[in-house]
């Protein structure tokens, strides 16, 4: 099957918006907003089933797993670490209330950074993933709506402020060293092998280089057909997967020995015949 014309294979019908997802094995864990957990069976593909849900207390906006525990950006509910080892029946483990709203969070080997708005960001040591243990607050970061983690690089997108970038010492203590700017607001992050993809909303998206972090390269910046909103973004090697919530997905070709092209969605040619 050509990535221009991508087959469903199987679905699973729910009553709440998906914000998160994420693959272990033969299960997908959806953060389902508030239906909270969610568990689907992929062992058939064509016949997705929920095997298992946890209802939790907040909005569930993000899902991370660290098997058998599943962590949750539960919003006002905070940081919650759930047990799926029998996925009949998930149990929460601890919660780590925030004195805003988590939304947004993302790990890189033991080490797990929340953003929660008005409250900034927070690091926690998830070696325990059933008891994240908090280490410290990175300051200046209010505003925080989502981050991501790559080794000693924080990156905090902070809305109107842009894309704010740590540098992290063993210690786990951020310095500023660098702001990616750009249209509107900066509403998600993601990064991947030193390369930034930032989702500004109705601009688009745009794909950074930091292999040198101190002097942020823009790549490309580019608004999605028809100014369809991004709104979260995963790079799989020259291929970034984009959610929009009116388009679905779209994809956009980042190969660098062409110009970065969208796959998805296809453009239209509308044919306007006049009377006679």
């Amino acid at each position: 099957t050509e990535l221009t014309e991508p087959v469903v294979l199987g679905s699973v019908e729910l009553i709440s918006t998906v914000t998160g997802v994420v693959v272990d094995g033969d299960t997908a864990y959806l953060a389902a907003g508030k239906l909270g957990l969610v568990l689907v069976d992929l062992t058939d593909e064509t016949e997705p089933w929920v095997k298992g849900t946890y209802d939790t207390p907040g909005l569930t906006r993000q899902v991370l797993s660290r098997h058998p525990v599943i962590l949750l950006a539960d919003g006002a509910q905070g940081l919650v670490a759930v047990d799926v080892s029998n996925p009949d029946k998930p149990r929460k483990r601890s919660a780590a209330t925030s004195r805003n709203r988590v939304r947004g969070m993302a790990a890189s080997g033991d080490l797990l950074a929340t953003a929660e708005g008005t409250a900034g960001v927070r690091l926690f040591d998830i070696h325990r993933p059933d008891q994240p243990a908090l280490l410290r607050s990175v300051r200046r970061t209010e505003g925080a709506m989502d981050v991501a983690l790559e080794d000693d690089l924080l990156l905090v997108a902070a809305g109107r402020k842009g894309v704010l970038v740590y540098r992290l010492d063993r210690a786990h203590r951020a310095e500023q060293v660098a702001v990616i700017d750009g249209p509107g607001k900066a509403m998600d992050v993601s990064l991947a092998d030193g390369i930034a993809t930032i989702c500004r909303g109705s601009y688009g998206v745009q794909v950074v280089d930091l292999s040198v972090p101190e002097a942020p390269a823009e790549i490309t910046a580019l608004r999605l057909p028809r100014s369809f909103s991004a709104l979260g973004s995963v790079l799989v090697d020259d291929l970034l997967f984009i959610a929009s919530d009116i388009a679905g997905m779209a994809v956009l070709d980042l190969n660098p020995e062409k110009e970065p092209r969208f796959i998805l969605p296809r453009e239209r040619t509308i044919k306007v015949t006049w009377p006679d």
